[in-house]
């Protein structure tokens, strides 16, 4: 159903998109790696518009990224290329893309109109870990993202169903990013997570036959997650009954880096949402993630994000 408050927003940012499309390729051209600070917004959620003029084949070439992107037909239809494929995107349709996937995007006319919809890794991983592990076709997808370093190239396409609760909640979303109203971005966020809880049970999917290695993974993430404050691989062992060179094995088998790797980003990653939606000091923080020494963790928090944690809740 049009909207006219959405329409008129994404006819004016599809004008931008037109005129600055030139200079976004040339981005994209010199650097295939698209990092989400070069959109608008915030660190964790922007929107662009896919232009006619930037389709594959004309100025869009094969990019990635670090981030997940959501490409939402609102209407008409498109196409996403990829090295060794491509898909039709139909109005209505989400193609879920997951980070690092090189790909590459085409609307079918100038009347058809691509969203793409980009979702920091942070905020993923917050929203989503806990509520992935039952279904084994997000689960596997998300889990490679977040704790990977493989780069395996994955989508998911999913076709519209006449009774889906998806374009409601699409609707609501781009309705709070374009009026931008006090407390649009925790809309936002809000109408995110449930437009995802929705297409998790349009798509239920779990493996007919899946690995035991593949089980004992992601029950040890979503422990893990509950526990940071205090688990250590010696605990988790013992908690699972497993040996301790069993779990770090599992660990390089799933994700090619150690336990202490993966707790130290699922703290960080924990730490930045703290300091950006509490008003708990640092040094609580620090000690309420299990750190003791907060010269360590200012040094840790600094490596992953590139500025202090005193920077970000500044």
């Amino acid at each position: 159903m049009s909207d006219p408050i959405i329409d008129a927003y994404l006819s004016q940012q599809y004008e931008k998109a037109e005129k600055n499309v030139n200079e976004k390729c040339d981005i994209v051209r010199s650097n295939q790696m698209i990092k989400l600070n070069l959109f608008q917004k915030n660190e964790n959620i922007a929107l662009c518009v896919h232009p006619f003029s930037a389709n594959y084949g004309i100025y869009g070439i094969f990019h990635q990224h670090s981030f997940f992107e959501l490409v939402y037909m609102y209407h008409g239809s498109g196409i996403q290329y990829f090295p060794d494929q491509s898909v039709c995107v139909e109005s209505g349709d989400i193609c879920l893309l997951n980070t690092n996937t090189r790909h590459a995007c085409s609307i079918n006319d100038k009347d058809s109109l691509m969203l793409n919809i980009m979702i920091g890794k942070d905020y993923m991983e917050h929203t989503f870990l806990p509520s992935i592990i039952e279904n084994d076709l997000f689960s596997s997808f998300f889990l490679n993202s977040l704790f990977s370093n493989t780069g395996n190239e994955q989508y998911l396409l999913f076709k519209r169903k006449e009774h889906s609760k998806t374009d409601f909640f699409m609707n609501a979303f781009l309705h709070e990013y374009s009026e931008n109203k006090p407390c649009a971005y925790s809309a936002m966020q809000s109408y995110l997570s449930l437009l995802f809880t929705d297409i998790f049970r349009d798509h239920i999917f779990i493996a007919e036959n899946p690995s035991k290695d593949d089980k004992i993974f992601k029950d040890i993430l979503s422990y893990m997650n509950d526990n940071l404050e205090t688990i250590t691989l010696n605990c988790l062992a013992e908690n699972f009954h497993y040996n301790p060179s069993y779990l770090s094995r599992l660990f390089k088998k799933n994700t090619g880096r150690g336990f202490s790797e993966i707790l130290s980003e699922l703290k960080l990653n924990k730490a930045s949402l703290y300091l950006k939606n509490s008003s708990l000091s640092i040094d609580s923080i620090v000690e309420l993630l299990g750190y003791y020494d907060r010269s360590y963790f200012n040094k840790a928090f600094k490596k992953k994000y590139g500025f202090s944690p005193n920077t970000l809740r500044k």
